[in-house]
């Protein structure tokens, strides 16, 4: 490819969103206004970021590297056939760091791969601490078919997580010690399946995916079930949640997301090395998602506003009738305290 990202080692699910919001009703506030619950959940999120967009990047890089491994041409290409020409996109590309433990292998229709990071690999990116632990497999499956200059790569994959998190804290903040050390991590599966499209004459990339995930999420001392049903497309540029579901429960309690307009995240908006300051990356550009809870004796819901497009990392809360702007270049230790 002529032009492409790696994967992001840190994708902070709230960064990298502005608001477009606009209610007469609404009042505007600030973090303070936030509830505990809206607070914790914000946490929740930043800490799960990983996890959470680990799926995404591997259903695009899945499909894409289809129609270009070795195993991809044998089931699709026809004799004659030159896939010569680059495409010039902006294809995200997976970035596995030298102190994991790759193994790959191919298996009928398709491939297998295991990252192991053992007890701890330090992906450390200046004063943001982030030690990645555990292991997840995938196996990838494709069927490969030829159009012309058109490819259609139908694709399928599985990825198992075991004790699959990190540990995390900065140490640049103004009042890093009320920040303290935090933690996530993850066991169990996730299917995705869909169909990649590329034209080896003009470079162009786009598909579609559907999506579920069933986890068992920890985050600190707190463990939850993680259940999650979408359906995505993207392009060389971009990519797009249509449609999502996602409840995370611990006991009685839970979170509980559906999106209300199509949530976009731009490859484009990462920062330098893919970091912002703090550690914070670039996400959803724009999109609604609201959120409905229920904490203890507390229940209610919010919105997180994503913005018009712009790549920055605001976000827009809107909690009983205040609209809240959270810049988390500037206020992520409150974050991720959790109120």
């Amino acid at each position: 490819m002529k032009k492409h990202i790696r994967a992001l080692l840190l994708v902070a699910g709230l960064a990298g969103l502005v608001s477009s919001c606009s209610d007469d009703e609404t009042q505007t506030g600030s973090i303070e206004d936030l509830s505990v619950e809206a607070k914790s959940f914000l946490a929740l999120r930043v800490g799960s970021s990983e996890a959470m967009n680990e799926g995404r990047n591997s259903a695009i890089n899945s499909s894409f590297q289809g129609f270009f491994s070795e195993g991809g041409r044998r089931a699709g290409r026809k004799a004659g056939d030159s896939t010569d020409v680059e495409p010039d996109t902006t294809i995200i590309s997976p970035g596995v760091p030298d102190c994991a433990d790759v193994k790959f292998s191919e298996i009928p229709g398709g491939y297998s791969t295991s990252v192991d990071y053992g007890e701890g690999c330090d992906l450390s990116w200046g004063d943001f601490i982030y030690i990645v632990y555990g292991k997840y497999s995938q196996k990838n499956f494709w069927k490969l078919t030829q159009n012309d200059s058109e490819f259609e790569n139908e694709y399928e994959f599985e990825s198992e997580y075991e004790n699959y998190g990190a540990r995390y804290e900065s140490t640049g903040l103004s009042n890093s010690d009320s920040l303290g050390k935090h933690s996530w991590s993850m066991d169990g599966e996730s299917r995705y399946s869909g169909v990649s499209v590329y034209d080896s004459i003009n470079g162009k990339f786009n598909g579609s995916y559907s999506n579920n995930d069933d986890i068992t999420y920890t985050y600190d001392d707190q463990t939850y079930t993680y259940f999650s049903e979408g359906e995505s497309s993207y392009d060389d540029k971009k990519s797009t949640q249509v449609k999502n579901t996602y409840r995370y429960t611990e006991g009685t309690n839970f979170y509980e997301s559906v999106v209300l307009s199509p949530l976009v995240y731009k490859y484009t908006c990462a920062a330098v090395g893919g970091f912002f300051e703090n550690g914070i990356t670039a996400s959803y550009v724009s999109g609604r998602e609201k959120i409905s809870y229920k904490q203890g004796d507390q229940s209610g819901s919010f919105i997180i506003d994503y913005g018009d497009g712009a790549c920055d990392n605001i976000i827009t809360i809107i909690e009983n009738g205040v609209e809240i702007k959270i810049d988390l270049s500037k206020e992520w230790e409150e974050i991720s305290v959790g109120g």
